[in-house]
C-alpha cells in the first residue's frame, strides 16, 4: 500500500502476420494523504497569493491534488496543483474576486482532495480593494433623420447615482468606441462630468473604433457621491459616434476615518463633543490626532480608539470674543498612520448683535442684465465676513454661493442674473441671505418672463385693433391682448426660440366677419425689426403705411386677397424680400422702387388691374415664378427679357396688343404690293415688327417695321 497516484499501464497483444495491437488502463490509486494546506491570512480583491499544499512524507509518484473554493465569488483557486513524486509539497495560486462593490471583510476556505478524499483544508479572509464598479448603458442609437443637436443641455443620455460617500483616490472609464464615419472632420466629443461639476474630456473623437481605457487621478479626492452624467457632443450636422459597453470605475480608501461634528454653533457655547469614527474596527487600540487652526478653539490633541471599537468622543472648546466679527469656518482634522485622514469644517456663528438686511431691485427680466443686490450689516466689521446668499428658485435666479463685507465696511453689493425659463410667467422670488447660517434676512423681487419689446407689443395691439380684433372668431380672439409675456401666445403670432422678437404674424382672413370693415396696417408694424414673414391673407386691408419698407428683415409677404389699390414707394427698401403675394388686390400700377427688390424669386401679381410693369422689371435677376394672370397689360417692358432666371411665367388673360397684315390680291405683272399693317389697341411707345416671307423668290420684305407710338395702322410696299 504506497501513495503512487494514478498509474498508466500499457497492455500490447501480438501474433504472427497480424499487426499489434495496443491499450491503455488507468489504475486510480485508493489511498490518500492528509495534506496541510498554507496560505496568507488576508487577500485583498484581485491580489493573487501563492498557496502551499504539504505532505507529511514524500509520495511515491505524481499525486494530483484537486483544489476548491467554498465561495468562488469570493475566492478562486487553481483547479489542480501537483506534488511530484519523491517530494512533499506543491504550490498554487489563489485570487480575491473582484465584485465591484463596496462590502465587509469576507470569508472563504481553500479544500484539498486527493482519490475522491478530503485531505484537508484552510480558511483566509478577502478583504475589500475599495473600488467600486458601475455599469453605464450604451449611448443611443444613431438617427440620422432627426437630427438632434445632442448638447449635455438639450440631449442627455446618461445620469448615473452613486451612493457611496467616500473620496476619490482613482477614476477609470472603459468603453468601446463606434465611429459612424472613420474620416469624420468634426468628431464627437465624450464627456463625463462628476458631481462636483469637474468635466473631463474621455475621447475628442478622432480615436478610430476599438475599446479603450482612460485614467485620471484629477478629481483629488473630492467625494464621489451624487450625479455622475455622461454624453457625447456632436460638433456636426447630427449626432454620429455612439460610446457602448462602458464600465466606470472609482477607487477609494480602504481604511478611513470620518468626523461628526455640529456643522454649526454659537461662539458662546462653552465646550461640546464630537466623535471619531473608523472603518473597519481596529484590532488594536488606535490613537487618533486632533487639530484645529485657530486661536479661539481648541480640540484635545488625542483620543484613543479601543480596538474591537469603532469610533471615540472628544472635546471642542470655544473662547467667546467681543469682535464683531461675523461667522467663521474652520477646519477640525482627524488623522492616524494608515488611515484615510478626515477633515470636516465648524463654523462658529457670532453672538454680538448687527441687524443684517438685504435689498434687491424692484424687478428683472429673465435674460436681461439686472441691477445688483446689497447686503448690509448695521455697524462696520471688524474682520472679513462672509454672507450665504440663498436663491429661492434658482433655475430662475442665480446669485453667488457667498458675498463677503471687507474689514472696516459694513455692506457690499453682488451680481443678479436671471436665467431664462421657457415655462416662466410673472414671478415674485426671493434671495435670502445668511451669516453663515446663523442669522438671516430676505428679500423679494419680481422676475418678469423674458418677452418681447414694449414697442412690440403696442404694434401687435395695434395690429388687432386695425383689423378690427373685436368682430374676430371667438377661438382666434381667446388669447389675444392677454397679460405681459404671453404675446407669443397668441394666435397667429411666432416669436424666436428666445421669446424675445416677433418673426412671423399669420392672420389668415380674420377680419371676414361679413361686415366688411376696411382696414388700413397701422405704423407700428415696423416695431417688428425681426420680422420674416408676414401673412395677412384676406383681411380687406386697403392701404400699407408709408413707413412700410422699415421692416428690414421681412423674407415672405403674403398680402393677398386684401383691397389694396397701390403700394408706398418705401417697398423697394425691403431689400431682402424674396417671396411676394399681392394676388386679387385693386393695383393700378407698382411704384418705380419696386425693382429694387432683387432678391424676390416668387411674385405673384395676379388679379390685379395692372395696365403696366416698371420699365427696369429687368433687374429682378432672381425672379424665377411671376404670375400675371388677369390683369390690363397690353405690353412688356423692353428689359422683360432680362429675366433670365424666369421658369414659371403666366401671362394668360391680359388683353394683349393683336397684331394684322393685309395683302392685297396681285398679278405677276404687278410690279409692287401695298400691305396695310393694323395694331389694336394703339400701344404708347414705338412698336419693331419684324416681317418675314415664305418664298422670298416670289416675294421680298424688309426685315423690320417700326409702328410709330399711338398708331393704329401702317402701309408698306413690297417689291414682286
Amino acid at each position: 500500500m504506497i501513495l503512487d497516484g494514478k498509474s498508466t499501464v500499457r497492455i500490447t497483444a501480438s501474433a504472427p502476420d497480424y499487426a499489434d495491437g495496443k491499450a491503455e488502463i488507468i489504475i486510480y490509486d485508493n489511498e490518500t494523504v492528509e495534506l496541510n494546506i498554507h496560505l496568507p491570512e488576508n487577500v485583498v480583491e484581485g491580489e493573487t497569493v501563492q498557496g502551499k499544499i504539504i505532505s507529511a512524507v514524500p509520495v511515491d509518484g505524481d499525486i494530483d491534488v484537486y483544489l476548491s473554493s467554498t465561495d468562488e465569488q469570493v475566492l478562486t483557486v487553481q483547479e489542480v496543483a501537483v506534488i511530484p513524486y519523491g517530494l512533499t509539497s506543491a504550490v498554487f495560486n489563489a485570487t480575491g474576486f473582484v465584485d465591484g462593490i463596496r462590502d465587509d471583510v469576507q470569508t472563504a476556505s481553500v479544500h484539498a482532495t486527493v482519490n475522491g478524499h478530503d485531505s484537508g483544508s484552510t480558511t483566509l479572509y478577502i478583504m475589500d480593494n475599495g473600488v467600486i464598479h458601475i455599469n453605464i448603458p450604451d449611448s443611443p442609437a444613431v438617427d440620422h433623420f432627426k437630427r438632434p443637436k445632442n448638447t449635455w443641455d438639450e440631449y442627455q443620455w446618461a445620469e448615473i447615482v452613486v451612493d457611496q460617500n467616500l473620496p476619490i483616490l482613482e477614476w477609470k472609464v472603459e468603453y468601446s468606441w463606434s465611429k459612424y464615419k472613420e474620416a469624420s472632420i468634426q468628431p464627437d466629443t465624450f464627456y463625463v462630468k462628476a458631481p462636483s461639476g469637474k468635466q473631463i474630456m474621455i475621447t475628442s473623437g478622432q480615436q478610430p473604433t476599438g475599446d479603450y481605457t482612460l485614467s485620471s487621478q484629477d478629481f483629488n479626492h473630492e467625494m464621489a457621491n451624487g450625479i455622475w452624467r455622461f454624453w457625447i457632443e456632436d460638433y456636426g450636422t447630427y449626432y454620429s459616434d455612439r460610446a457602448m459597453d462602458i464600465k466606470m470605475m472609482i477607487a477609494s480608501p480602504v481604511t478611513i476615518l470620518t468626523l461628526e461634528i455640529p456643522e454649526r454653533i454659537p461662539e458662546n457655547i462653552g465646550t461640546i463633543s464630537g466623535k471619531v469614527i473608523v472603518e473597519p474596527e481596529p484590532e488594536n487600540d488606535l490613537i487618533i490626532n486632533l487639530s484645529i487652526d485657530h486661536p479661539d478653539i481648541t480640540v484635545q490633541p488625542t483620543a484613543t480608539i479601543l480596538a474591537g471599537t469603532n469610533d471615540v468622543s472628544f472635546d471642542i472648546s470655544v473662547t467667546d470674543n467681543s469682535l464683531l466679527d461675523g461667522t467663521n469656518a474652520y477646519p477640525i482634522i482627524a488623522s492616524t498612520p494608515g488611515y484615510y485622514t478626515a477633515t470636516k469644517t465648524i463654523r462658529i456663528c457670532d453672538n454680538e448683535i448687527s441687524a443684517l438686511t438685504i435689498s434687491l431691485p424692484e424687478n428683472a427680466k429673465e435674460g436681461i442684465e439686472t441691477g445688483p443686490g446689497t447686503v448690509s450689516l448695521d455697524r462696520e466689521v471688524e474682520q472679513d465676513v462672509e454672507i450665504l446668499l440663498i436663491s429661492s428658485d434658482p433655475s430662475v435666479i442665480i446669485v453667488p454661493e457667498k458675498a463677503i463685507i471687507k474689514s472696516g465696511l459694513s455692506s457690499v453689493q453682488f451680481p443678479l442674473t436671471i436665467n431664462y425659463d421657457t415655462n416662466s410667467i410673472v414671478q415674485s422670488l426671493s434671495i435670502t441671505s445668511t451669516v453663515m447660517g446663523c442669522q438671516s434676512n430676505s428679500d423679494a423681487i419680481t422676475v418678469l418672463p423674458l418677452m418681447i419689446p414694449d414697442s412690440e407689443r403696442q404694434a401687435l395691439v395695434d395690429l388687432y385693433n386695425s383689423l378690427h380684433g373685436d368682430h374676430w372668431d371667438e377661438y382666434i380672439n381667446e388669447n389675444w391682448l392677454g397679460s405681459l409675456g404671453t404675446e407669443c401666445t397668441w394666435q397667429g403670432v411666432v416669436c424666436n426660440e428666445s421669446k424675445t422678437h416677433v418673426i412671423e404674424i399669420e392672420l389668415h382672413n380674420y377680419n371676414d366677419s361679413g361686415k366688411d370693415l376696411p382696414a388700413n396696417i397701422p405704423a407700428s408694424i415696423t416695431n417688428f425689426q425681426k420680422l420674416t414673414r408676414l401673412y395677412l391673407f384676406g383681411n380687406n386691408i386697403v392701404s400699407l403705411p408709408e413707413n412700410f419698407g422699415d421692416i428690414q428683415q421681412l423674407k415672405e409677404l403674403y398680402i393677398h386677397y386684401n383691397k389694396l389699390t397701390n403700394l408706398p414707394d418705401s417697398i423697394g427698401d425691403l431689400r431682402q424680400l424674396s417671396i411676394l403675394n399681392l394676388r386679387s388686390n385693386d393695383l393700378v400700377n407698382l411704384p418705380e422702387s419696386f425693382v429694387n427688390l432683387q432678391q424676390l424669386t416668387t411674385l405673384d401679381l395676379s388679379y390685379n388691374v395692372l395696365t403696366q410693369l416698371p420699365e427696369d422689371i429687368g433687374n429682378l435677376q432672381l425672379l424665377s415664378t411671376l404670375n400675371l394672370l388677369l390683369n390690363n397689360l397690353s405690353c412688356l417692358p423692353v428689359t422683360f427679357d432680362h429675366l433670365k432666371n424666369l421658369s414659371d411665367l403666366d401671362l394668360r388673360k391680359n388683353p394683349w396688343p393683336e397684331l394684322d397684315l393685309y395683302f392685297p390680291d396681285v398679278i405677276e405683272s404687278d410690279k409692287t404690293a401695298q400691305a396695310v399693317l393694323s395694331i389694336t389697341p394703339a400701344v404708347d411707345r414705338d412698336i419693331d415688327i419684324q416681317l418675314s416671307s415664305s418664298d422670298p423668290n416670289a416675294i421680298s420684305v424688309v426685315d423690320l417695321i417700326t409702328m410709330p407710338a399711338g398708331a393704329t395702322q401702317i402701309s408698306c410696299d413690297f417689291p414682286l
